[in-house]
């Protein structure tokens, strides 16, 4: 598919996507990255979330530096804003993120492993967050598990697949289903749901 093709599809999908998968999350990811200096990059990552055939319920935008230690080794440190709907009205919070990530290109498909310590200032929980991400060509299949620090259990794990199609320029195209698993107590069953994620990556 041609990279105006891919935008077309891009742009009807986002509009026709809430009415379609009433039934289905609709997630807008998209990642900045502006190069400061040879080893350092600053990052904003803002992301909206859709619900109920159309109805935006959260978003949220990191701000903060990456920091290329090796070829293979990195970390970052993030501030984000959140804003969740409560109601009718929507709730602010704020998180604060420290990443390490482990990036390795084997014979047959890239791997990348990144730890991120959450910390959510308004209700003070601490998270613990573990994604494996495997690449291929143009495919990407990956799986985070959610650890809850302050309550000692796994309360959320995301399994996604997605394509990336090369946008113009510096641009990636990412189209993607994602499967989010949550769950209230340590005890209770998971609750499943449904993401069609429609992103973009790039660098600046």
């Amino acid at each position: 598919m041609t990279v105006k093709a891919w935008l077309v599809f891009l742009l009807v999908a986002a509009s026709l996507a809430p009415a379609v998968f009433a039934e289905t999350e609709f997630w807008l990811p998209a990642a900045f990255q502006l190069p400061v200096k040879e080893k350092v990059k600053f990052n904003i990552i803002p992301e909206l979330r859709f619900r109920n055939g159309g109805e935006l319920y959260y978003w949220r935008t990191y701000f903060g530096p990456t920091l290329l230690l090796s070829k293979s080794v990195d970390l970052g440190f993030y501030y984000a804003l959140n804003y969740a709907k409560k109601g009718a009205d929507f709730s602010p919070s704020s998180l604060a993120c420290l990443d390490g990530n482990y990036k390795a290109d084997l014979p047959w498909f890239s791997f990348n492993n990144r730890g991120r310590f959450e910390y959510d200032l308004s209700p003070d929980v601490l998270k613990y967050r573990n994604l494996f991400q495997f690449k291929k060509d143009a495919w990407t299949l990956s799986d985070e598990l959610f650890y809850n620090v302050k309550l000692g259990f796994f309360d959320e794990g995301r399994s996604l697949i997605a394509y990336t199609a090369k946008g113009p320029g510096d641009i990636d195209l990412i189209i993607g289903y994602l499967l989010r698993r949550q769950k209230q107590s340590a005890t209770a069953d998971w609750q499943r749901t449904n993401v069609i994620s429609l992103g973009l990556k790039v660098n600046l």
